[in-house]
């Protein structure tokens, strides 16, 4: 069966054996609408068993749902959330049972705006956080006893431009994350910032603070990930293809640049939609995605001392625009969702 443009990846395991984890599974999310590169249509959300050796078994797919293009599994590893990249934005709940290979739809609400393209869990696993691109906006959604999702509870416009006309006319929310102290980020690709919040519990609001982050003019920021001690964190820019790394405070969560390093070397007349970023579970090397004519993956050591990144060099991706790459538990596979090549290569 072929399967049109696999986009999100995330695995969880069940057991683990020798330090490696195995009958892990992965859950992938698509574009169920015809992009016009293939004549098929995917299904939605697939479930995936991988084995030890990294060989993937298709287990089940979810009902019917409009492009869940971004995934995340909440931390009981029973309750699947998905965002539904289409104008009228919506985000949708799901329930998934490994033991009868079963996605069973729980509910859906509106996103708050258009085309979402990023939905994380925050550190309680009681709120969802979601960012609209085109509307340029993010919004918390509270998760109810039963995993059910509940109507925005605080919304942020962003506002503001960068240079590049094509796509920086306006503010584009591209994500939004939490780090373990508690601060709230979300890369805006249309105006350059990386913003800063903080979240009030009490009134279920957003506050936003004034320390956001001003990249460089037409980078671009995308996605920003954190070391799992959280002293440095590192964002990529779709735009310029650079990453840049920057040392956390942990008080008041203001991100300081160290370090920009670029995606591309010797092909630096290539433009490189720069996409995904991710670290091993060791902390020791993290990986970047550059799509377009590149389609590989640019792999950097992290020093242990500084956090800065160096690079180790770039491989294939093996297939066309690897748009999101997951890594599993054991830090031993590296899975890469070719979004235009409609496959799954595992590393």
């Amino acid at each position: 069966m072929k399967i049109l443009l696999f986009l999100t990846l995330t695995a969880f395991g069940c057991s683990n054996i020798n330090t490696k984890v195995d009958n892990q599974y992965v859950i992938v999310g698509s574009y169920t609408e015809n992009s016009g590169i293939n004549t098929e249509k995917s299904k939605g959300i697939y479930l995936y068993k991988m084995n030890s050796k990294g060989v993937l078994t298709l287990l089940a797919t979810s009902p019917a749902t409009l492009n869940p293009s971004y995934i995340i599994v909440h931390q009981n590893k029973r309750w699947l959330y998905a965002v539904n990249e289409v104008e009228h934005g919506e985000i949708s709940a799901f329930y998934i049972d490994t033991a009868l290979r079963k996605i069973t739809f729980i509910n859906k609400v509106s996103s708050e705006g258009s085309n979402p393209c990023y939905i994380t869990i925050d550190n309680t696993g009681k709120y969802i956080m979601a960012a609209n691109y085109s509307s340029g906006n993010v919004g918390i959604f509270p998760i109810s006893a039963n995993g059910a999702l509940l109507n925005a509870c605080s919304i942020d416009i962003h506002t503001g431009n960068g240079p590049v006309q094509d796509r920086q006319a306006g503010p584009h929310a591209h994500m939004i994350t939490q780090n373990n102290t508690g601060f709230i980020y979300s890369n805006d690709l249309g105006n350059d910032k990386i913003l800063l919040y903080r979240f009030d519990t009490l009134k279920n609001k957003l506050i936003s603070l004034p320390d956001a982050f001003k990249a460089t003019p037409g980078s671009g920021p995308r996605q920003l990930i954190f070391h799992s001690h959280n002293k440095w964190a590192y964002s990529i820019n779709e735009l310029n293809g650079t990453i840049d790394a920057f040392n956390v405070n942990s008080d008041n969560g203001i991100l300081t640049k160290m370090q920009s390093i670029n995606t591309v070397t010797s092909d630096k007349n290539k433009v490189a939609g720069s996409a995904d970023i991710h670290i091993t579970p060791s902390g020791e090397y993290l990986y970047a995605s550059n799509r377009n004519e590149l389609n590989n993956i640019a792999m950097y050591s992290v020093d242990k001392l500084n956090g800065t990144l160096s690079l180790i060099g770039f491989i294939p991706s093996g297939g066309k625009t690897p748009r999101c790459f997951g890594i599993d538990e054991s830090g031993s596979f590296v899975l890469i969702a070719n979004q235009n090549s409609n496959e799954i290569n595992t590393f």
